[in-house]
């Protein structure tokens, strides 16, 4: 079990390969909890600002770029590659939940109040860091360059929070000024 997480961690880091990872359903079951636990951790360290749209537009953009990638597999005649690909989205998503797990709790430390600019900019640099982790799975399972992988994956993390967005809107929220 630590090797296929370390194969996930190395993917993190641009390297390893998507062929090394584990598309046994054990993996796929363990991952799918652990990603739901973090995620349920995740919501609740916002103290406050807990929802169900909020729960929702998380766990429903992580489906909507799981299907554009299944999607674009299908349509490049490559989808028996989409076993290993989930697998390693899966596992990259779990460490870099982890990540943020990470900086909300740095954020909500009293003394860091005034540089939470900088915590921000750390979580920026998380989501784009991911961006580029999903293009170089992309790159290798698709066989096409990184920045056609990095550039797919940007359009479907875009295109799956807009969705999200609009499906997610809390009512709450809106305004009305009438």
């Amino acid at each position: 079990m630590l090797q296929i997480f370390r194969t996930y961690l190395f993917l993190c880091f641009f390297q390893g390969s998507t062929a090394q990872a584990d598309d046994r359903r054990s993996t796929f079951v363990l991952g799918i909890v652990l990603l739901a636990l973090l995620v349920i951790v995740r919501l609740n360290l916002l103290e406050g600002q807990f929802s169900p749209y909020l729960l929702g537009m998380i766990v429903s953009t992580f489906v909507l770029v799981v299907i554009f990638i299944y999607l674009s597999l299908h349509i490049t005649k490559k989808l028996a590659r989409f076993g290993k690909t989930f697998s390693a989205l899966l596992g990259t998503k779990l460490i870099f939940e982890i990540i943020v797990c990470v900086l909300v709790l740095l954020l909500q430390q009293p003394a860091l109040e005034q540089e939470s600019l900088i915590v921000h900019l750390m979580q920026l640099g998380v989501f784009f860091w991911r961006i580029g982790v999903i293009g170089l799975i992309l790159r290798q399972t698709m066989e096409i360059s990184l920045p056609m992988g990095i550039g797919l994956a940007a359009l479907f993390v875009f295109i799956a929070n807009v969705i999200s967005a609009v499906a997610f809107l809390d009512p709450s929220s809106i305004a009305t000024d009438m």
